[in-house]
């Protein structure tokens, strides 16, 4: 394949990648997963009427559907990072097909103005060290994605925990008198 049919090749699948994102925003999909946390929230709202006090079974059902609205978000953050690291990936396959092109063209343009060893050899260990610094910007650069992933599903369990202990709270209190918990502590559709 000459350089040209490689560009249009690369050309071809950044299209078709920016196509299918651009169809999936037009028609209302989206690569992360709406969570059902809307769903329960609307179930729990027409439970929770001002000034009428829950049954511990309705109570039971209303900590169920915060778990599983909950459960659903993490769900939601997972599936965004694995969208984002197939991006990733896929992009750092194009950038090093790109760079290998180049560093192709610039090594045998070098070999066919140099015919001696002694100029090739320095050339080639000068190569490896640039391949070795490409690939590992690459790895730094996932490595970096990964840590920010952990931290942030740390940061949302942490706070998941402690919406939690707050919901079970004012769930309790609600039973006694009848005050409804904070819809703010309900996990965020789609976040």
């Amino acid at each position: 394949m000459t350089s040209r049919g490689k560009r249009v090749f690369i050309s071809l699948i950044v299209f078709s990648f920016l196509s299918a994102v651009l169809a999936l925003f037009l028609y209302g999909a989206s690569p992360v997963p709406s969570p059902t946390a809307s769903e329960s929230l609307h179930k729990i709202q027409t439970l929770m009427k001002p000034g009428i006090k829950l049954t511990p079974a309705q109570a039971k059902n209303i900590l169920k559907e915060f778990s599983k609205a909950q459960r659903t978000e993490m769900k939601a953050i997972d599936h965004r990072f694995k969208f984002e690291m197939k991006e990733l990936l896929a992009s750092h396959a194009a950038r090093t097909r790109e760079w290998e092109t180049k560093e192709k063209n610039a090594r045998h343009q070098f070999f066919q103005d140099h015919s001696r060893g002694p100029d090739r050899r320095g050339y080639i260990q000068d190569f490896i060290e640039r391949r070795d610094a490409f690939y590992k910007r690459i790895a730094e650069e996932k490595a970096q994605r990964v840590h920010d992933q952990a931290d942030r599903i740390a940061a949302v369990k942490q706070d998941q925990a402690t919406k939690f202990k707050e919901f079970q709270k004012a769930l309790e209190e609600s039973q006694a008198s009848g005050k409804l918990p904070s819809m703010e502590l309900w996990p965020k559709p789609g976040i």
